[in-house]
């Protein structure tokens, strides 16, 4: 539905004079190929996937309508394509946002709690060690033996004698630096990550 601003009251009104009228509209819009894949288009472009755009889309009919409805005096001035595609970046540019804060918080959370997380955060299970093992060579030798100690339930004092650490704190620092590269690794092997639920 690429409507011309001459028409958009016509729609405007058609969106606002009820149910029908406003399901009819949707459905336009819902069945606009070239609408639907101009926005799924935007999405995967700015580093999302089929599902992240779908949900878009989708977000973005609903949240037109609603716009319609609550703004009685409401007018748009370029055609109605164009209106949801500027609704579609925002609601795309937000949810990226909302991701890298929701990312950042959860960083910090564990900074802030990197000396009290209890070595079962590692999942270390019977059946699950070998494979922790071969995750953990990856990070190398060091990091290996401080995580596999402290998972293995020595304290950080004991860990820093056993390693020739000069200080407790310098094994701690060492820990939280292994934990925040495996914690990455991990996350950036999503099949690695789903065998060690």
């Amino acid at each position: 539905m690429d409507s011309k601003p001459v028409s958009n009251k016509k729609i405007l009104d058609q969106i606002r004079s009820g149910k029908s009228g406003r399901d009819e509209v949707i459905k336009q819009l819902y069945h606009d190929q070239s609408l639907k894949n101009t926005i799924i288009s935007l999405v995967i472009k700015n580093g999302g996937n089929e599902e992240n755009a779908t949900t878009v889309f989708n977000s973005t009919l609903i949240q037109f309508v609603k716009t319609v409805i609550k703004n009685e005096d409401m007018k748009i001035d370029t055609s109605i394509r164009q209106y949801l595609i500027g609704i579609s970046k925002y609601i795309w540019y937000k949810a990226l946002s909302d991701r890298k804060k929701h990312r950042s918080e959860e960083l910090q959370a564990f900074h802030d709690n990197a000396d009290s997380i209890q070595p079962e955060a590692l999942v270390i299970f019977q059946e699950k060690k070998e494979l922790l093992s071969e995750i953990l060579e990856q990070l190398g030798r060091n990091c290996k033996e401080v995580l596999m100690h402290w998972a293995n339930g020595y304290r950080m004092h004991k860990i820093a004698e056993m390693l020739g650490y000069q200080s407790e704190g310098m094994a701690k620092k060492k820990k939280y630096k292994c934990m925040k590269q495996l914690l990455a690794y991990i996350e950036a092997n999503p099949n690695i990550k789903a065998a060690l639920r």
